[in-house]
């Protein structure tokens, strides 16, 4: 049996917090990759399905992620492997293609991971961190999510 992966990264913080590279997992969030410097999160994509194979022992059949993860050598990457892609095809639609509602349903099943990141931010205050060193900005952002 193989568990969906859902894949995120944070938006709306400001430019002085690090990226987070998150996944979720039965209920568990698990941070992937931080980083304190600039960069474009389409690379973690095969880091994180590695990770959750390292973790579990097999790859996911389904990875919902962020419209940023779903280039063309993401999907390469994730068809040789045989994981589904839970987004939106890229391209012209086709007459037979993924309904409006079964897009909807798939989003609606991204709000968990989404839904962890607001809890953070919100509840324990994951957008203002007020660590002074990065060690410690790590363990406190860790310990959030």
């Amino acid at each position: 049996m193989s568990v969906p992966l859902y894949v995120a990264s944070p938006r709306h913080l400001p430019n002085s917090a690090p990226k987070i590279g998150a996944s979720v997992v039965k209920g568990y969030t698990f941070i992937d990759h931080h980083s304190w410097d600039a960069y474009n999160e389409e690379s973690d994509l095969e880091l994180q399905i590695e990770l959750y194979r390292k973790r579990l022992g097999y790859f996911p059949a389904k990875v919902y992620a962020d419209k940023i993860y779903m280039n063309r050598d993401n999907r390469r990457f994730m068809k040789g492997l045989e994981i589904k892609a839970m987004r939106k095809p890229l391209g012209r639609p086709s007459k037979e293609g993924i309904s409006k509602a079964e897009l909807q349903k798939v989003v609606g099943e991204r709000n968990e991971v989404e839904g962890t990141f607001g809890t953070g931010k919100r509840i324990y205050r994951a957008n203002n961190i007020r660590a002074k060193l990065p060690e410690t900005a790590v363990c406190w952002t860790d310990a959030i999510l």
